[in-house]
Formats: C-alpha cells, sequence, structure tokens
C-alpha cells in the first residue's frame, strides 16, 4: 500500500518541480517586456537595435531556444527517473526486511518437519532386515509437510543479494528434492509387495543423511534472520 502511494505520488512532485521552474521564467519574461514597453517611448533605438538583431540571428536563438527547451526537459525526465530509481530501491528495501521478519518462523518450521521426518526415516530404517523390508513391517506414517514455508523462502530469494540467493536457492532445492523423493518412497512402500521390496535399506539411510544436512543448513541461517550477524 505504501509503495503504491509512494508510486502515485512521484509524478505530482515531478509536476510540481516543473511549474516552480516555469514559474521563475515567466516572470522574468514578462519584467523583460514591461521594461521594453517602457524604453520604447524612451530609447527608441534601443528597440530597433534588439529588433534588428532579433531579425539578423533568428535561426540562431531560435536554435538557443530549441537546445534549451530540450535541457530543460531532458533534465525533468532524469529527475523522474531517479525519483521512479529511488522508490523502487526503497520497496525492494521493504520488502527484503519483511521476508527477513518472518524468516525465523520459516526456519523454524522447517527445522521442526526435518526433526520429524527424521523420526520417521528412524522408524522405517528399523523396519528393514538387512536391506530389504519386512513383510510384516509397520510403515511409520509421514509428518505433514510445511508448504508456506516454500513461498516464504521464494518471497527471501527474490530480494536477497546474490550470496544470500545461493544460500536460499540451495536450502530451497535441498527441500523440494528430498520431500519428492522421501513421499514417492513411502509411496512405494505403501503399495504392492513388489514396490516395497524394490525400496532398499541404504535408500532410508541416504534420506536421513539428506534430512539432516537440511536441518543443519536452517538452523545456519538463525543468526542471519535474527539479525545477529
Amino acid at each position: 500500500m505504501a509503495g503504491e502511494m509512494e508510486r502515485a505520488v512521484a509524478p505530482m512532485a515531478t509536476e510540481l518541480d516543473m511549474r516552480h521552474r516555469v514559474v521563475p521564467l515567466v516572470l522574468i519574461g514578462c519584467v523583460f517586456l514591461i521594461m521594453l514597453g517602457a524604453w520604447s517611448t524612451k530609447y527608441p533605438y534601443i528597440i530597433k537595435a534588439i529588433g534588428s538583431f532579433i531579425y539578423d540571428f533568428q535561426t540562431l536563438i531560435g536554435a538557443l531556444l530549441a537546445l534549451a527547451g530540450a535541457w530543460w526537459g531532458v533534465s525533468a525526465i532524469r529527475k523522474q527517473i531517479h525519483q521512479t530509481e529511488d522508490l523502487e530501491r526503497r520497496r525492494i528495501s521493504s520488502k527484503k526486511e519483511a521476508a527477513r521478519a518472518v524468516l525465523p518462523l520459516t526456519l523454524s518450521s522447517i527445522t521442526g518437519y526435518e526433526r520429524e521426518l527424521i523420526g520417521s526415516l528412524r522408524m522405517l530404517h528399523q523396519q528393514y532386515n538387512g536391506q530389504r523390508f519386512k513383510p510384516d513391517a509397520i510403515v511409520p506414517s509421514l509428518p505433514d509437510f510445511p508448504y508456506d514455508v516454500i513461498s516464504s523462502l521464494k518471497e527471501t530469494i527474490e530480494f536477497s543479494t546474490s550470496v544470500e540467493v545461493e544460500i536460499f536457492a540451495r536450502l530451497l532445492s535441498n527441500i523440494q528434492v528430498c520431500e519428492a523423493r522421501v513421499r514417492s518412497m513411502f509411496s512405494s512402500i505403501e503399495g504392492s509387495p513388489h514396490s516395497r521390496r524394490s525400496e532398499l535399506r541404504a535408500n532410508v539411510e541416504e534420506y536421513m543423511l539428506n534430512a539432516m544436512v537440511i536441518h543443519k543448513r536452517a538452523e545456519s541461517i538463525f543468526d542471519y534472520a535474527r539479525r545477529e550477524t
């Protein structure tokens, strides 16, 4: 809302600035015309000389006036561009601060979910006999994935520096890959006996390690999220 108001006010500010520039020029022109009117009676030769000068150099004068008008127009456009850029920088800064403000909650959701996921994978790991799943094994339930962390991390990435983008993008990628693999494995285990036999114990160990890495990476960002670094 604040950003929209600033963008709406910017053209008005530029228009007011242009008016402030025009008014002095108009006043100077009016004073000059009044002075010419006064001089025309007392000093007619001055008016004649000015008229002759304008006639002789009308092309040059027209070009100079055109250049002055162009310069004035360009300067006004540049100022408007600078105002727009400044508003955009402030908007990005506000968005970044907002994303960073909720980042501790996002990281808490991630670490909490990964802890629960690791617990489920450990329970699943105990249902193996060697590399194969026990025929009478009980499949533990998976925790509900907090999908809101995806949109929160995406917004954080959008308004972060290149170094921060690399950190958050890697975390987001790891989360999505691990989640897809784990869900696929649990679907396979809960399916037919043949598909259950295809899921090796080594796969569970690999996904458990992936979840631990994600948990550790999310924990390492807490200091940044809390503004302690």
